[in-house]
């Protein structure tokens, strides 16, 4: 599954406990635990280590924009000046654009899962290999990633591009 917009908000806005149950809900919507699979990445793939260290820099960048964003806040809040809107929109974007699922957040992740009852493979590194590898005819994948229609073995792909819409 590739859910990244439902994680971030889930691990930004909730306990760990709540998130994890959050994401469970998530991904209950699109199966059962018994015909489903849930795949998790590992750790970054060499091959992807140019891409790895331009989203760190990304995220460092919107790091120091939320710290920036949080500064004028504060000073707004300090001086009693009016506070709009926009001030809390620039924090919550900022703070938004510089999470990072971390491996010990995704393992704790597969253990809670796993403690679910549910079928989970914590992939080596990404998990798109292992779901290409892993997939039979008549297999459905559930992912937001358009490279998986890049596996032959993949024939169905879900990708969820709203709330209660799926583009088959």
């Amino acid at each position: 599954m590739s859910r990244f917009s439902v994680i971030r908000n889930a691990y930004t806005n909730s306990s760990v406990e709540q998130a994890h149950s959050i994401l469970e809900k998530d991904i209950a919507r699109f199966g059962t635990k018994e015909n489903s699979i849930i795949y998790v990445d590992g750790v970054q793939a060499a091959e992807k280590e140019q891409t790895a260290l331009a989203r760190q820099e990304t995220r460092k960048k919107a790091g120091e924009r939320c710290k920036a964003s949080l500064d004028v806040l504060e000073e707004r809040i300090d001086k009693a000046l009016k506070v709009r809107k926009r001030h809390f929109s620039d924090v919550k974007a900022s703070l938004a654009s510089s999470f990072y699922w971390s491996l010990a957040m995704r393992d704790s992740f597969v253990e809670y899962m796993t403690r679910e009852g549910w079928n989970v493979v914590a992939c080596p590194t990404e998990a798109d290999v292992a779901i290409a590898r892993d997939c039979q005819p008549g297999d459905i994948v559930v992912s937001a990633d358009s490279d998986m229609l890049a596996y032959s073995t993949i024939s169905i792909l879900w990708r969820p591009v709203s709330r209660s819409l799926i583009l088959v």
